[in-house]
């Protein structure tokens, strides 16, 4: 099996990182690969707003990853539905990927906060 080199996937993985908005979604769900955006409902009220990522903050980690700094969301009041289930990527108006927390934000008073630590690449 053709493998490649640590520097290739860092580079393809920068390549790839570009242009991408964090976002959190209500919906109870595990998503998978098969997922689109018409999928999941994203966050809305109590001020929450999607995360637009600047790639140059994205670092190099361990077994051919990227890292990109732990992004806080805080709340002015509650969102919708009062309980955020994970985050998800877009770019372009497209589903980049999704993940399901391991235990739902309860976002129903000012001050609810939470945050999402990213990593992109191979599983180690």
């Amino acid at each position: 099996m053709f493998t490649l080199s640590r520097e290739s996937t860092i580079d393809n993985l920068r390549a790839i990182v570009a242009g991408l908005t964090l976002r959190l979604f209500t919906d109870d769900v595990e998503p998978d690969s098969a997922f689109t955006l018409a999928d999941l409902t994203e966050a809305s009220g109590g001020g929450y707003a999607p995360i637009a990522l600047n790639p140059l903050l994205w670092e190099e980690a361990p077994h051919k990853r990227l890292a990109y700094p732990k992004q806080r969301f805080t709340f002015t009041g509650p969102v919708a539905g009062g309980v955020v289930h994970g985050y998800y990527l877009t770019r372009d108006g497209k589903m980049f990927g999704a993940e399901r927390f391991r235990e739902p934000w309860q976002v129903q008073v000012p001050g609810s906060w939470g945050e999402v630590s990213l990593m992109l690449g191979e599983k180690p």
